[in-house]
């Protein structure tokens, strides 16, 4: 199995262990989706570009305020709650959240899949 076929398997996991999660993407900082499970309703573009500006800005206002860099980012809509999470150096992961599911206990879980996917950028850079 390749490293972006196990990054895709790591995350349907993820959906399975926490029926909160109703999809997700991997990108890379500039944006780009590389790998995706979304909603039917979503732009792919558009996410791509909303998560690489979100990162960026909360990594600036995180250097700013010398609090290291950004953990995470939850932003709510009436349908989901979107998390969107560093991967490494080079990557973000998003996840999209049920909003009447309990996000809190996917946010750990979450976080170390996107330092294994962020590892795996790495890798293959």
């Amino acid at each position: 199995m390749d490293k972006l076929a196990a990054c895709r398997q790591e995350a349907r996991e993820l959906m399975q262990r926490f029926p909160t999660v109703q999809g997700w993407a991997l990108m890379s900082r500039d944006g780009i989706v590389m790998l995706a499970q979304l909603p039917p309703d979503v732009d792919e573009d558009l996410l791509g570009t909303v998560g690489a500006a979100l990162i960026s800005l909360s990594d600036r206002w995180a250097e700013s305020r010398s609090a290291g860099a950004t953990e995470y980012i939850l932003l709510g809509d009436y349908r989901y709650r979107h998390l969107f999470l560093p991967a490494g150096r080079e990557g973000i992961l998003a996840l999209f959240l049920d909003v009447k599911g309990d996000w809190n206990s996917v946010v750990a879980a979450s976080c170390t899949l996107a330092e294994r996917m962020g590892q795996v950028l790495e890798l293959a850079s």
